[in-house]
């Protein structure tokens, strides 16, 4: 009689040409092991044999080794039904259930299609059939009119039973709305792998139900719940950009809201179920930087309606309150005040050549532009006749600039 651990160490140690095999009968196996061994593959074979061996049950071992085995005198009683025992078709490696299943309370089993069959008319079957089922019993189920109804259990009332529906991914990612749905989720797909631990890893229905919850689990962990507006920021940033800067839309409205304020991918953060499934949304988006009111106030003082040089002197005062943001976008170290490094920019928005200079010879607000006859720019150093070109289309750009807002002066 064949010893289960005995054929587990000779195929750690020797079953890379199949001595395992001879050991178990099965010359032929072990054969072709002793012809590939030069390849290593019937090594990794015999590998996979030894667990397979040390995990098997001494009963399935003996149903499949021992099955022709005598003990001292007396003839194993270890028999392998060989033929289902409703419809008599041989079992073979194709038409035997999965996982030892279809086994019956006297000893038979039966095919895969016999158990299929069952299965439609009493969901409980795989993990019943060993104690509530014999070979009369199946027969006679089997008997029964196509129209029968499905019950729970054999020995339940002749019930008609809702419906129900047919659990798929698709369905289950649907139902994900909110990073909180994937925790439900997860429970599901443990929830099966329980059940399918307590069949004795027999009913195939609940291990095919946690495996498709935990790919519905790893894909849902993928999704985008959220998304944070995150723009590069400057002093020439648009209003509605700097106003929405650092703020977050949930996905259903991210297209819309992406489409008003714009912006590239690179400025859109995406939050999906595996950043949000420990942490809360406040937890893990960017935060605003310390700068970023004032840059707000900024944009509200160049964007109203007052004159040009109370403009500069409110720039004055709101950096002044604000270290970082004089730090963030102007210049330390150099005579101008903030309103006047402003100015600057500002002229230079729109195209006006050799600021600097001008700015000293006292071209310090739009309205000396606009009002100055272009030949008096030309005796001025460096402004040659490309320069002068460019200043002249300049000032036709802050004449309409100043036309849209006639406080600018």
């Amino acid at each position: 009689m064949k010893n289960k651990n005995t054929a587990a160490i000779l195929a750690f140690f020797l079953g890379g040409i199949g001595v395992h095999r001879f050991y178990l009968n099965q010359t032929l196996l072990g054969v072709v092991y002793l012809l590939l061994c030069w390849t290593f593959v019937p090594l990794f074979i015999a590998l996979i044999d030894f667990i397979v061996f040390l995990s098997m049950s001494q009963e399935k071992f003996d149903l499949k080794y021992n099955s022709n085995e005598k003990t001292g005198n007396k003839e194993n009683t270890v028999k392998t039904p060989s033929h289902c025992a409703s419809c008599n078709t041989e079992l073979t490696f194709m038409t035997t259930p999965n996982l030892c299943g279809g086994k019956l309370s006297d000893g038979g089993r039966i095919c895969r299609d016999c158990f299929s069959k069952i299965a439609k008319i009493d969901v409980g079957f795989g993990m019943n059939s060993k104690k509530q089922y014999d070979t009369s019993k199946v027969k006679e189920l089997l008997s029964r009119p196509k129209a029968t109804k499905r019950t729970t259990s054999v020995n339940a009332p002749n019930q008609s039973k809702p419906k129900q529906e047919n659990i798929t991914l698709k369905s289950i990612l649907a139902s994900v709305n909110k990073p909180q749905d994937i925790k439900k989720i997860e429970r599901e797909s443990e929830k099966y792998d329980d059940k399918f631990a307590n069949s004795d890893y027999e009913n195939t229905k609940y291990e095919k139900l946690s495996e498709l919850y935990q790919e519905a689990f790893r894909q849902a962990c993928d999704l985008v719940f959220y998304y944070q507006f995150v723009p590069e920021l400057n002093l020439d940033s648009p209003k509605h950009v700097i106003e929405f800067a650092f703020k977050t839309v949930e996905k259903s409205e991210y297209k819309a809201k992406r489409k008003e304020i714009g912006g590239t991918d690179y400025e859109w953060n995406e939050f999906t179920g595996d950043d949000l499934y420990d942490s809360k949304l406040s937890e893990v988006i960017e935060e605003p930087p310390f700068y970023y009111n004032s840059l707000v106030k900024f944009k509200q003082i160049v964007d109203s309606d007052i004159p040009f040089e109370e403009k500069k002197n409110r720039i004055n005062n709101l950096v002044e309150s604000d270290k970082s943001f004089f730090d963030e976008f102007f210049e330390r170290g150099i005579k101008e005040s903030a309103g006047e490094q402003w100015t600057k920019i500002y002229f230079r928005s729109f195209g006006i050549p050799l600021v600097d200079r001008l700015y000293d010879l006292g071209y310090d607000s739009p309205m000396k532009f606009v009002e100055a006859d272009i030949e008096t720019f030309k005796g001025i150093s460096g402004l040659g006749p490309q320069k002068i070109e460019q200043l002249q289309v300049a000032i036709g750009k802050l004449k309409r600039d100043i036309a849209n807002t006639p406080t600018n002066n």
